[in-house]
């Protein structure tokens, strides 16, 4: 990366140890809650870009748009995937009659407990 890029990068986001610091710090508190360990890959990465914009936005250019923008687009990802999983789950798993065990769209046989089960699919 050139020297200029550098320069103009600076003047945008501030000095990057000062970005580093406070991204680092925010970062370290994630990674310290109760609920880092048991997120999604996607939900991890997507807050961790988050931060870095926080810090960017933070040391640098708080008016700089695409920031905050880049911000929605990487909560965005997040929440496609948990609502594409949820219509999944609303419309292809019905509980087995028997044992109560959610049967895929695969077929009406029940995985856990071989239950023929009577399913209208929508």
């Amino acid at each position: 990366m050139s020297d200029e890029i550098l320069k103009e990068r600076g003047e945008r986001y501030g000095e990057f140890f000062g970005h580093a610091a406070i991204t680092q710090q925010l970062k370290e508190s994630m990674y310290d809650s109760p609920n880092w360990k048991g997120l999604y890959y996607d939900q991890r990465e997507a807050l961790e870009m988050i931060v870095h914009k926080i810090g960017r936005i933070l040391n640098g250019d708080p008016n700089y748009a695409d920031s905050w923008t880049d911000i929605i687009g990487y909560a965005r990802l997040v929440e496609k995937r948990l609502l594409n999983e949820t219509a999944i789950q609303t419309k292809l798993l019905k509980l087995c009659d028997q044992c109560k065990i959610s049967v895929g769209r695969m077929g009406d046989i029940c995985c856990d407990c071989l239950h023929l089960n009577n399913i209208k699919w929508p």
